[in-house]
């Protein structure tokens, strides 16, 4: 369990990070890819497919993030190893 905790853990630079990444591809995923500027919100089912819209958009950010900081990692890895 301690290596699952330490395997999850980011660096606090990462975690100030995810909120631009998070804010930017929320609003990639609400206004380019489902285009809901044109939706009305006139049935609770649209409120499901925003709270989707979100999670989807969170699920990003989390990816990119991650993909950053092994980027960042590897790089320093190989740099210490020469």
């Amino acid at each position: 369990m301690q290596y699952l905790k330490r395997s999850l853990y980011l660096p606090k630079i990462y975690r100030w990070l995810f909120i631009p990444v998070f804010l930017i591809a929320i609003y990639y995923e609400l206004f380019i890819n489902w285009q809901v500027q044109y939706y009305y919100f006139e049935q609770l089912g649209r409120l499901g497919t925003y709270i989707f819209i979100g999670f989807i958009a969170f699920l990003d950010a989390i990816i990119v993030v991650y993909i950053l900081y092994s980027i960042q990692w590897a790089l320093a890895k190989w740099v210490l190893k020469r």
